[in-house]
């Protein structure tokens, strides 16, 4: 049996509509999650360009330290990549696939940001050298291409349809099958 590696990610959202934004502010992340899934085309998804890795878009998160839970691991992601600090948060589901000989773990949040700016249209974050630069994407918007990261589609599409327990492989296009086994790792085989 391979390794078992885990990670946490965040879905930090924001009313399409800037007079919509102010209604939203204090809201907690259970309200605003079930607003996305109710009409996710008047919603944008904070994403982060990696200034690695192909720099592909996707969202903040990342591999878990030895001992962190996902809520740990997600907290100390998210204020690395982006200096927000969580106001509130809700698990919203888990994925999962095989991943270089092992299992990789995936931990979905919605994540509410402490403060003022994170919802503005030229949000600022941290400076930090995993990232390039940030912005908004439609929920709607998001595809299983470039310049997105082949699993964040997949991700949106199992919070979307509200699968807490996803294979993420399960919510990826044929194409983006087509990409992973191309790209020869990150993916069950044929």
């Amino acid at each position: 049996m391979g390794e078992l590696r885990r990670f946490s990610f965040a879905l930090i959202f924001r009313a399409a509509d800037p007079r919509r934004r102010a209604a939203y502010r204090d809201a907690g992340a259970r309200e605003i999650a079930a607003a996305v899934r109710g009409a996710p085309g008047e919603w944008q998804c904070l994403l982060m360009k990696r200034s690695y890795r192909g720099r592909e878009w996707d969202t903040f998160g990342g591999a878990a330290d030895a001992g962190e839970t996902p809520e740990q691991t997600l907290r100390r992601e998210l204020r690395e990549e982006s200096g927000f600090e969580v106001a509130d948060l809700m698990a919203v589901g888990r994925s999962r696939r095989p991943y270089r000989g092992g299992d990789l773990h995936g931990y979905g949040f919605v994540v509410v940001p402490r403060g003022a700016g994170w919802d503005a249209d030229d949000v600022q974050t941290a400076a930090n050298d995993e990232v390039e630069r940030v912005g908004y994407f439609g929920v709607r918007d998001v595809h299983d291409g470039e310049p997105y990261l082949r699993a964040f589609a997949a991700r949106m599409r199992a919070f979307l349809a509200a699968d807490e327990d996803a294979d993420c492989w399960a919510y990826l296009t044929e194409a983006g099958k087509e990409r992973c086994r191309l790209a020869g790792d990150d993916c069950p085989p044929g």
